[in-house]
């Protein structure tokens, strides 16, 4: 008979294809062993791992190397390098993390750069990598800049701290067009010191919408104040060594008041004061108030006598029309009249103020004579008021005195040419 597959022991062969052959049963056993099938999606860019667990090569990773060479992470995923920092994703944020105790360091070839430790505090360092502080530069570092322009190289307005041969300097700098701009050190719309570049200090105070022109207006001893039990302390000091020559001088203190409109109190240059009890003052008219005792003696408060200071100054010298101011402050006044003359006071002095005005009044060379109407004055010994001499050229002498609440006058006599 004919010659069949089964004849000849052959009954379990066919022409199957080679893509169709099967493999046995323990090869593929022994594959699943190996190889995991992919959990999602795997693309031709996807790196395989070994499983830690199973063993089993994994195809399902998450990270991907694309054809431009980019090594790309998954939402779970991280780089973590051996003894170093990781990168991974924390919430929404890209994270680059290192170990506690130690921290991260951006350096170039000469080991300088940018360190920032993994402390709770998070501190960071410029130039150095132990930081101290939330920012610590080395002494390395040019210090800190804050430009106030978007040019930083040629029209610039910067300010910049640093260290300069063992002095901190704090300053404005500006470059081309910039302008050197002040600081201002307190609140920011409240009591302030502002530092100009011109060297004036301007000082606001609370509640000012700005800064106005006075000058520093409160210094006070720091701490405690003046608590030694020997020895000399100073609340305020100016000091300076003069090496002038030619006809330099100087003003070791100034103070310059312009006073464009004026109220009805004192005005006063300086008022020094002994438990809020004025001791000496200085009105802006150049009137100088001492009550109490000078040099050991006594000068009455009410300024009955003057019994200490004898004052030579300079008088000063006019002529008086219809009309005559007398001036409110301590000093002397040559007037020559050239018309008859109404004299009136300047003005009241403060109820604090005593003081000896002195005119030495002379009748005109010709035209004259003149005569003189005086204001309400208490004249001494209930004479009456003094009046001027006829002879062309004569003086008459007369004191005028404030009490503090009056004027009181007494005559000093003719003198004759």
């Amino acid at each position: 008979g004919a010659i069949t597959k089964a004849s000849i022991g052959l009954d379990n062969v066919d022409n199957t294809s080679d893509t169709n052959k099967p493999i046995s049963t323990a090869t593929q056993t022994a594959l699943d062993s190996k190889i995991a099938a992919p959990s999602t999606a795997v693309t031709h860019n996807t790196l395989v791992r070994f499983d830690g667990t199973s063993g089993k090569l994994a195809q399902g990773s998450e990270v991907t190397l694309n054809d431009s060479g980019q090594l790309n992470l998954g939402s779970s995923g991280s780089v973590n390098i051996v003894n170093g920092p990781s990168l991974n994703r924390y919430s929404s944020h890209s994270r680059l993390s290192a170990a506690s105790g130690t921290g991260l360091y951006l350096t170039n070839s000469t080991g300088a750069g940018l360190f920032i430790s993994s402390t709770a505090g998070g501190e960071i360092g410029l130039g150095t990598s132990t930081p101290t502080h939330s920012l610590t530069l080395s002494s390395l570092t040019s210090g800190i800049t804050l430009y106030n322009t978007a040019d930083q190289t040629g029209n610039y307005e910067r300010v910049r701290q640093y260290w300069s041969n063992d002095v901190y300097v704090l300053g404005v700098e500006s470059g081309g067009s910039g302008i050197n701009r002040p600081i201002r050190i307190g609140l920011a719309s409240g009591t302030a010191y502002q530092f100009n570049s011109v060297g004036s200090v301007k000082h606001s105070f609370t509640g000012s919408s700005g800064i106005n022109d006075a000058v520093i207006t409160s210094i006070a001893t720091s701490g405690s104040g003046l608590t030694a039990v020997s020895g000399t302390q100073l609340g305020l000091r100016l000091s300076a060594t003069v090496t002038q020559g030619g006809s330099a001088g100087y003003s070791l203190l100034q103070m310059n008041v312009d006073e464009s409109s004026v109220g009805s109190g004192e005005r006063l240059l300086i008022d020094a004061q002994v438990s809020g009890v004025s001791r000496f003052k200085v009105a802006s008219s150049g009137a100088v108030t001492i009550p109490g005792a000078v040099n050991g003696r006594d000068i009455a408060s009410d300024g009955a006598k003057v019994d200490a200071i004898v004052s030579q100054s300079t008088p000063s010298v006019s002529t008086a029309g219809a009309n005559f101011t007398i001036p409110i402050t301590e000093g002397t006044s040559r007037i020559t009249l050239s018309a008859n003359t109404t004299a009136t006071f300047s003005g009241t002095p403060g109820s604090t103020a005593t003081f000896v005005r002195t005119l030495v009044l002379m009748q005109a060379a010709s035209g004259g004579p003149y005569t003189i109407t005086w204001p309400v004055v208490e004249w001494a010994s209930d004479a009456n008021a003094p009046s001027m001499p006829t002879v062309a050229n004569a003086e008459m002498i007369v004191h005028l005195y404030w009490t503090g609440a009056a004027w009181r006058g007494m005559f000093g006599g003719y003198f004759y040419p």
